[in-house]
């Protein structure tokens, strides 16, 4: 593949900038959601304290991130950051949505690339298509928007190409 068609992807540090930008976006609503409730965090310096708030706290932040990273990035194709930074999220192979299914395999994952020292996730580095663990389990890819459509109609010249081939070694065989 070629050092152009690989721009086409979304590379590690714009992810990892996307990434930030939704750890951010998850701190402050998690913070407004604890304000609401009437659950207090404690002042810096202040031990952290185990009860029923926190625990709550830690429960409901682990289920809203879940259902975030899956249900977000199956419905609108990439998380608020992906979207910011230019990136959307597709079906490796045919450049379409992903389903909720691969969208919660990708972020269920997302563990193993990170439990395994980070690895999975600087794959995507030097990947040809820029994919990590998690991106290759799910058979999902981060595009660049900009070039979608270019690589829609690549794919789709590519099946009429092979379609015209079978057709051409078909009559030859007949």
């Amino acid at each position: 593949m070629s050092q152009q068609s690989q721009e086409y992807y979304g590379g590690f540090w714009l992810r990892f900038v996307a990434h930030i930008i939704d750890i951010f976006l998850m701190w402050g609503a998690g913070l407004v959601i604890n304000m609401i409730m009437g659950i207090k965090t404690p002042e810096a310096g202040q031990a952290f304290a185990i009860n029923s708030d926190t625990i709550f706290s830690f429960l409901f932040s682990m289920i809203a991130t879940s259902l975030y990273y899956s249900l977000v990035q199956g419905h609108f194709q990439g998380t608020i950051g992906k979207h910011l930074m230019g990136l959307t999220l597709v079906d490796a192979k045919t450049l379409k949505k992903i389903s909720i299914g691969q969208s919660v395999g990708r972020y269920t994952m997302s563990f193993i690339s990170a439990l395994c020292f980070g690895i999975g996730y600087l794959t995507i580095g030097w990947h040809n298509k820029k994919q990590g663990w998690h991106d290759r389990a799910a058979e999902t890819i981060v595009v660049k928007k900009k070039h979608l459509r270019h690589l829609q109609d690549l794919r789709k010249k590519r099946i009429e190409e092979a379609k015209r081939a079978r057709a051409a070694i078909n009559s030859q065989a007949a």
